[in-house]
């Protein structure tokens, strides 16, 4: 509260009061610099209070903000997932066994052609197909960036 609106707020309480103002003291002003005191002391509460408000509404905007921001990331990696899976639906079944062993079980080459019981190269020519494939599948689904080598 700025000095002026105080002096003013404080002339105001007491001239509403006026009545309550016990004559037998000649001096007024600690009667004043009371009123004053209690103005003042309100207006802090009111201030502090006023930025516990607005820290509030800042966190909890932020935790919005924060939740839109989860729930975009959530919603782009299911349509990621989406597309990824499409993408893999549609390699020929070897590749995508070669593949999917290689990526997600992390097996090596010759572990899998040791469990696809197919030659070690076989399990190259199927990986490198099914990756250039991919990218292509994932290109055309605007997941990857597209450059001339990558389209057929």
């Amino acid at each position: 509260m700025q000095a002026d609106e105080l002096a003013g707020e404080v002339f105001r309480i007491a001239f509403e009061r006026r009545d309550r103002y016990d004559d037998a003291y000649q001096d007024a002003r600690p009667w004043l610099f009371g009123i004053a005191t209690r103005l003042w002391w309100r207006a802090v509460r009111q201030a502090e209070r006023s930025r516990r408000a607005y820290e509030r509404a800042a966190v909890s905007a932020n935790l919005v903000e924060h939740a839109l921001d989860e729930v975009d990331d959530r919603v782009d990696a299911a349509v990621s997932r989406a597309r990824l899976g499409d993408a893999i639906e549609r390699l020929a079944p070897g590749d995508r066994d070669a593949l999917l062993l290689f990526a997600w079980e992390a097996m090596t080459y010759a572990d899998i052609a040791r469990a696809l019981e197919i030659p070690i190269g076989t399990v190259r020519s199927r990986i490198h197909r099914a990756r250039a494939r991919m990218r292509e599948l994932l290109c055309m689904s605007g997941q990857l960036p597209c450059d001339q080598t990558t389209r057929r």
